[in-house]
């Protein structure tokens, strides 16, 4: 009876060592699989679970860079879309308006542009335009191109400009616009020719090209205080007699002076000029034809002409009765 314990604990020991055994042994061999190793594969799905689960974390794979990339480029192109904005749609061309003001230029006005650091201006040639002056000032509203033939008809268009990373943005181009010169000829109003001023326009335009003689008073040749007196004498205009000398003019009819301004003569005014600006001298004297220029006895090389005022010395405008109303414009085509 005693000897029954003794033999459970044989059975219990030989049972414990069939079970266990080969597991262990296998173990010690290597041909088995260990479980921690059997744990990493399910655990490195993501470097994130290793982690959690106390083993070492990896790198991640590659792909999860392509968010990063795409974030770092899309201010990227927000900005080039912005300065396509800036440049066509908020920065716009100029607002262009042309005036020929004389027989050989036009002049350009346009309007400040927002931002704009300068403007360039370009003249048709042909079928193409070319750049015919650059405006560094961004304040500069006009230009005025000189030295154009006569009656010739100009293109123009103009657009603004701005700097970006020292880069010039332009704007786009202005409406083209057109402006013909002058050609010269002045043009009267209706009814010009049966004032008083058109009548002695139209006597001194008849006495063109007669030749100059120093104290002559016509027909056929003058000087320029005769070439007056003869106008007004047979021109057929009811207003007062003019006296052969330009000096006797201007001390009997002083009063109707009104002024030195050229801008102010109208057609039919007496002119007078001085080479020393002073009444008291005067040494010439001329008929105003109209847009700046007058009709006289000029001197010896060119007689009776149509022409500007030039070096001299306007010292006064008499304007006698009857030639005030009535006396119509003159402009030039």
């Amino acid at each position: 009876m005693k000897r029954k314990p003794i033999l459970w604990m044989v059975i219990v020991f030989m049972a414990f060592s069939v079970f266990c055994t080969p597991t262990a042994v296998l173990a010690e061999e290597g041909t088995g699989t260990d479980p921690q190793t059997t744990q990493e594969p399910q655990g490195s799905g993501t470097g994130e679970q290793s982690g959690e689960n106390g083993g070492e974390t990896t790198d991640p794979p590659a792909l999860t860079e392509e968010p990063d990339q795409q974030m770092i480029q899309t201010p990227v192109v927000q900005e080039v879309v912005a300065a396509e904005f800036t440049s066509s749609q908020v920065f716009g061309p100029p607002v262009l308006n042309l005036k020929s003001t004389a027989k050989t230029s036009v002049k350009l006005k346009w309007n400040v542009v927002k931002d704009a650091k300068g403007y360039v201006i370009y003249r048709a040639k042909g079928k193409k335009y070319v750049k015919i002056k650059t405006i560094k000032n961004a304040k500069t509203k006009s230009y005025t191109n000189k030295k154009l033939k006569k009656n010739k008809t100009y293109k123009y268009r103009i657009k603004a400009y701005y700097y970006s990373d020292d880069k010039k943005v332009y704007s786009k181009y202005s409406k083209t616009l057109s402006a013909k010169t002058k050609s010269g000829k002045i043009v009267r109003s209706a009814g010009f020719w049966k004032t008083n001023a058109g009548k002695i326009i139209k006597k001194a335009e008849s006495k063109l090209g007669a030749r100059y003689r120093y104290g002559g008073t016509g027909p056929k040749s003058f000087d320029c205080s005769g070439f007056v007196y003869w106008v007004y004498k047979n021109s057929g205009a009811k207003v007062k007699k003019v006296p052969r000398m330009g000096r006797t003019t201007y001390s009997k009819y002083k009063k109707y002076n009104i002024g030195r301004n050229i801008k102010k003569a109208k057609p039919g005014d007496i002119i007078m000029f001085s080479r020393s600006g002073s009444v008291k001298r005067i040494t010439h004297v001329a008929i105003y034809y109209g847009n700046g220029k007058i009709i006289h006895a000029s001197d010896y090389s060119t007689g009776v002409i149509v022409g500007g005022i030039g070096s001299r010395k306007t010292v006064a405008i008499i304007r006698l009765p009857g030639m005030g109303s009535g006396t119509g414009t003159a402009s030039s085509k």
